[in-house]
């Protein structure tokens, strides 16, 4: 199975009926201009990639043999065991039991641009290097900027209620700044620093 660029089309719900929803797929004066001639398909930036083992994968996505790679806009859902996201650019994430991510990067930045992770809750670990750009980590109450110089070992967790847990682990530590989406004010994360906000 290949990329694939999809319309949703959504049915109403009216009267308390339940929602359905269909994928059709999009005609081809509305794809992407970036085409692949020899399938037609559309041929997004890979982000990262998993094994299809024990997760659900959506979005842009492709599978072969056992593995997803997932392009811009996709997500990742860990099941029962942790789930360890290979990055393209070099390094990983470890998306812990049950939780859900969705994985994006800005295409207007030169050289690939940043990584964007957004979650609702659960815990993840990232492990990587910081580019020259600034990534983004979301969750539903913090906007959480990860920047070089530094390796990035940086542990989130976030509850149910939005209590969140970021530990920025690591003598060489990323700059970490956490700012509120709601309140404005903003808390730089110290190397070997755990903080609860």
């Amino acid at each position: 199975m290949g990329f694939r660029t999809l319309g949703i089309m959504a049915a109403a719900c009216l009267a308390g009926e339940l929602a359905t929803a269909q994928l059709i797929p999009l005609p081809p004066d509305q794809l992407p201009r970036d085409q692949d001639a020899a399938v037609g398909a559309a041929v997004p930036v890979s982000i990262a990639s998993v094994s299809t083992q024990g997760v659900s994968v959506a979005g842009s996505i492709s599978v072969e043999n056992g593995r997803a790679t997932i392009g811009n806009n996709g997500s990742i859902t860990a099941g029962d065991h942790t789930a360890k996201v290979s990055l393209t650019r070099g390094g990983s994430l470890n998306v812990c039991a049950s939780t859900k991510i969705h994985l994006s990067t800005d295409n207007t930045v030169p050289g690939g641009g940043t990584l964007m992770v957004a979650m609702d809750h659960g815990a993840l670990e990232a492990h990587y290097t910081p580019g020259q750009y600034s990534d983004v980590l979301l969750t539903p109450d913090l906007r959480i900027l990860i920047s070089g110089p530094g390796e990035a070992n940086i542990s989130l967790r976030v509850n149910s209620q939005g209590d969140t847990c970021i530990d920025n682990h690591g003598e060489h530590a990323p700059y970490v700044l956490a700012s509120s989406l709601f309140e404005g004010g903003a808390y730089r994360v110290q190397p070997n620093q755990r903080v609860l906000f």
